[in-house]
Order: C-alpha cells, then sequence, then structure tokens
C-alpha cells in the first residue's frame, strides 16, 4: 500500500470515528427539546443567548457559523412560537437585538443541567487518565485545523 492509499484510509476512519462520536453526542438531546419540537439550530441560538444575553443578528451568524439570512430565517420561526423577541436598541433604532424568552431560558437552563449530569454518568465510566488523554487529542485535533487556518474556536 502506497503512502496515499494509506493516508485516505486513515481520513475515512477518521471520519467514522467522528460521525460515531457525532451520533453519540446526538443520543443526549433530552426529552424536553424533543417534546419542544426544537431543532438543532433552534438550540444552539437559545444556549448562546442563554449564555451571552441578548445579541445582533450578526453576532449570533458568527458565533454559529451560519449565514445571516439563515440565521434570520431560523429566528423568524423562533420568533413566531415566542421564543425569541426583538427588541430594537434605545441608543440606535437601527440595531436589532436578540433576546431569548423567560420560558425557553429556564429551559436551556433544564436541559443544559440534564446533559452535564449525562456526560457526568459517562466520565465515571473514564479513569481520570483517559479523560485527561481525551483533551489532550481534542486539543492536538484543534491545533492541526488552526494551522490549516480553519479556527472554529469558541468563547469559554
Amino acid at each position: 500500500m502506497d503512502e496515499k492509499e494509506n493516508q485516505e484510509l486513515r481520513a475515512i476512519k477518521f471520519f467514522k470515528k467522528i460521525h460515531q462520536l457525532k451520533r453519540n453526542f446526538q443520543n443526549f438531546r433530552s426529552v424536553k427539546m424533543e417534546n419542544k419540537e426544537i431543532s438543532k439550530d433552534q438550540f444552539m441560538i437559545m444556549f448562546m443567548l442563554s449564555h451571552k444575553g441578548k445579541m445582533k443578528v450578526s453576532e449570533i451568524s458568527d458565533n454559529i457559523g451560519l449565514s445571516i439570512s439563515t440565521i434570520s430565517g431560523i429566528l423568524d420561526n423562533m420568533e413566531e412560537k415566542n421564543m425569541v423577541e426583538r427588541v430594537r436598541s434605545k441608543e440606535d433604532r437601527r440595531v436589532v437585538h436578540i433576546e431569548l424568552q423567560e420560558e425557553y431560558r429556564h429551559l436551556v437552563e433544564s436541559m443544559k443541567k440534564e446533559m452535564e449530569r449525562n456526560m457526568g454518568r459517562v466520565m465515571s465510566k473514564m479513569s481520570e487518565e483517559d479523560i485527561n488523554t481525551v483533551y489532550r487529542a481534542i486539543d492536538i485535533l484543534n491545533e492541526a485545523f488552526m494551522e490549516e487556518g480553519n479556527d472554529a474556536s469558541i468563547d469559554q
């Protein structure tokens, strides 16, 4: 097997493992989220607004990595469901902030606690050394992506 074939096989194995990990994370989706019919994109926006407070559409777009038009469409749907509210700035009427409605702020906090409990149960099955190995592997991957100019880092 030549080097090119070896690289292709490693890439396929890598993507399979990432896909499996992604599916495992998706299984953490809360029953509350499913009952509320909240999409993953809506949940990401809700989580961000809960964490950061009111934000402009462009800020949400930059943080999530979706286009402004896509975010606007998602927000239109969320506004129809009374999940968020568009609020004009008192200082500059051209600026519109998105705010998460209080009911959904509580829902996000509840879901976040549930996800933390679930992750705690998973991590309790791992040794401290294994957990540190996972952290290190993630850091190595992020560094490799940054070297390729693909930095998708988020605020911690």
